[in-house]
């Protein structure tokens, strides 16, 4: 049931988004929409805690309604950065990161707790953030090319790029049959 609520909120938003309900409310309305999810999301994570501190997986109330929050202000921005090369980027490796960041943060979790490295607080979450994220990276150097073969793309290191194509002029003195032939080779 907590799953469902989670994930069914997110769901119900992106199919509003999808059929353009989302891009007919005024942005001032969708803005307070996510200010009045997000506020009482964030007081509810505050005031209670889970057994790990403030890990939203652990807090499902302050979750739902801060997951909300930021799912509607993402929509709401999308036709904004839509051609943001970043987005892109992220959209083209999303199985892979997410077939990759829990590993990656467990065995980075345990590198540090074998080492007496800090784990929580500030310095302990920035350090292991920076480098999930920077072994992340290589993740996907090495392995994100699987997913552009599995979507019928070329597969490139750095999926967003731009590659430059150079346009065949089509010769206007041969004959129209010869034209065809040639538009065919291309």
């Amino acid at each position: 049931m907590h799953d469902l609520a989670l994930y069914g909120g997110a769901w119900l938003l992106g199919f509003a988004h999808h059929d353009g309900h989302l891009r007919r409310m005024p942005r001032r309305l969708l803005l307070g929409i996510a200010a009045a999810l997000a506020v009482p999301g964030i007081a509810w994570i505050a005031t209670h805690p889970g057994p790990r501190g403030y890990d939203l997986n652990d807090i499902p109330i302050g979750n739902a309604l801060w997951s909300g929050a930021f799912v509607l202000v993402a929509l709401s921005c999308s036709p904004a950065v839509r051609e943001h090369r970043v987005l892109t980027m992220l959209n083209s490796r999303a199985l892979s990161i997410y077939l990759w960041h829990i590993p990656i943060m467990v065995a980075v979790t345990q590198f540090g707790e074998r080492h007496q490295l800090p784990i929580v607080g500030p310095v302990g979450l920035g350090w292991r953030f920076v480098v999930v994220v920077g072994l992340l990276g290589v993740a996907l150097a090495l392995f994100g090319w699987v997913e552009d073969v599995a979507a019928g793309r070329r597969p490139t290191l750095v999926p967003g790029r731009r590659v430059p194509v150079t346009p065949v002029p089509a010769p206007l003195d041969l004959p129209a049959a010869d034209r065809q032939v040639a538009a065919a080779r291309t």
